[in-house]
């Protein structure tokens, strides 16, 4: 699913090359301004704050962006939510993605950043890329400059918790990610702040949170597949052989993927083990 033409326009780098955006005359619009363009552009983030694997709903912010770059070249966030859409189009598993992606991602940051040095969620999306890049230092200093900005503070948050996970500072994910909890009813950032303390209470091998954090996760988005898959795998590994077949099964009818089919093998495969060789039942 994911050699979609999206993920084939990122690959080759002719999205929509960096030299024609800034090439492109404005045309009269009235809503290319002010409060138009950023509405414009929410619109477009919100689309891609709720992808779950379905690749129509990046399309479609593309083309919000793609129309915006034309209306308006000089309106920065355009840039950071193209950014997201590129290095999202390239997701693999976990934290593993399309290294032609993430190039790419890196171009619409670099772009937005030379349009308006000081926009801090462009820093704060820079980071992950940067992250995903196996580069974990540039990612700290983006980090660092976004809290120095005008980041949105919710976001930093969730990319604080993310890092302090990813140096295996539990605790600090913790608080971290409690603070988002406790100040936002906002969707994305709550699943977010969710994973995050999933992450972090598998370090502590604190397994009952960790069974939280995904029930959270899917009470908030019941429709995501991929979190059934991974809950899937992860109660199968705590010998919840049922439910962990009914995980992987909601996750196939939501979306047919490699990972489902996994989930799901894997889950029938830990209830077979258990049934012949714990409990001596080989019917």
């Amino acid at each position: 699913m994911r050699f979609v033409t999206l993920l084939l326009l990122f690959a080759t780098g002719n999205l929509l090359p960096l030299d024609s955006l800034a090439a492109t005359p404005p045309r009269p619009d009235t809503k290319s301004s002010g409060q138009g363009l950023a509405a414009q552009v929410a619109a477009a983030k919100r689309l891609i704050d709720e992808w779950h694997g379905d690749y129509a709903p990046l399309h479609q912010a593309q083309q919000i962006l793609i129309d915006l770059t034309k209306k308006a070249p000089g309106y920065a966030p355009t840039y950071v939510q193209l950014a997201r859409v590129s290095f999202k189009s390239g997701y693999i598993n976990r934290h593993n993605y399309e290294p032609a992606a993430l190039e790419s991602a890196q171009r619409y940051l670099s772009k937005a950043l030379e349009l308006d040095p000081t926009l801090g969620d462009a820093y704060i999306t820079y980071a992950y890329v940067l992250f995903f890049q196996k580069n974990l230092d540039a990612a700290r200093e983006k980090a660092a400059q976004a809290s120095r900005l005008n980041a949105n503070q919710t976001d930093l948050l969730i990319l604080q918790a993310f890092l302090a996970n990813a140096e295996k500072k539990s605790d600090d994910a913790i608080a971290l990610a409690n603070k988002v909890v406790a100040t936002t009813g906002d969707k994305t950032a709550l699943h977010q702040a969710h994973q995050e303390l999933g992450r972090a209470y598998t370090q502590k091998k604190e397994y009952d949170q960790v069974e939280a954090s995904y029930e959270a996760r899917l009470k908030l988005y019941p429709q995501f597949a991929w979190d059934h898959a991974n809950y899937s795998e992860f109660l199968s590994w705590r010998g919840k052989h049922e439910a962990a077949i009914l995980h992987a099964e909601a996750a196939l009818k939501l979306m047919d993927f490699g990972a489902g089919h996994a989930a799901l093998a894997y889950a029938y495969r830990s209830k077979g083990d258990h049934l012949l060789w714990t409990i001596g039942d080989a019917r």
